[in-house]
């Protein structure tokens, strides 16, 4: 096992693209934690340690209009701790945090009024940063059209600096 590789995420486990085909909030959550106890299986096969390999696995989600994705965070949080802990024996805190980066939903974005997909993304982002994301991609107006213009890019970006600049979510550890 290479020791020199710093904090190198060497796979990203995602449910993104489960969620864009359909899947709810639930089942993405339960078919993402699933790919990733297969990772830890695989790695633990090969002899690897867990407190040396889990560190480095991330999530990608997908948050969309539903409710529910504001506790997609805290409860795979939950899940990942416990599982790595109580049944391939992690011992260090580092090893149980699950750290996600999260994408507003492609999917509920609309060609007919793109304007409103700001509101979409507004929206889903905030349930993002309330459910506990480490990063944020906010999807852009006409992304449902095209590759965005500069204008929409501007925008999307500017709805991540209201939410984090102007909310005040970002100044209490659990807003909910």
């Amino acid at each position: 096992v290479r020791r020199d590789v710093g904090n190198f995420y060497s796979v990203s486990i995602s449910g993104y693209h489960i969620a864009e085909a359909g899947a709810n909030p639930i089942t993405q959550l339960a078919f993402t934690l699933a790919n990733g106890f297969t990772y830890v299986e695989y790695y633990l096969s090969r002899g690897m340690k867990i407190d040396d390999f889990a560190p480095n696995l991330s999530f990608f989600f997908s948050n969309g209009m539903d409710p529910e994705y504001t506790v997609i965070g805290r409860v795979a949080r939950r899940i990942w701790a416990r599982w790595l802990r109580d049944r391939y024996g992690a011992t260090t805190d580092k090893a149980q945090w699950l750290r996600f980066h999260t994408q507003t939903a492609g999917v509920s974005l609309t060609a007919q009024q793109p304007d409103n997909n700001v509101v979409r993304t507004a929206v889903e982002a905030l349930a993002a940063v309330l459910g506990g994301t480490n990063s944020l991609h906010t999807n852009a107006l006409d992304e449902v059209l095209a590759l965005p213009s500069e204008k929409a890019a501007q925008i999307a970006l500017r709805t991540q600096q209201v939410i984090a600049e102007e909310t005040g979510v970002m100044n209490v550890a659990d807003p909910l």
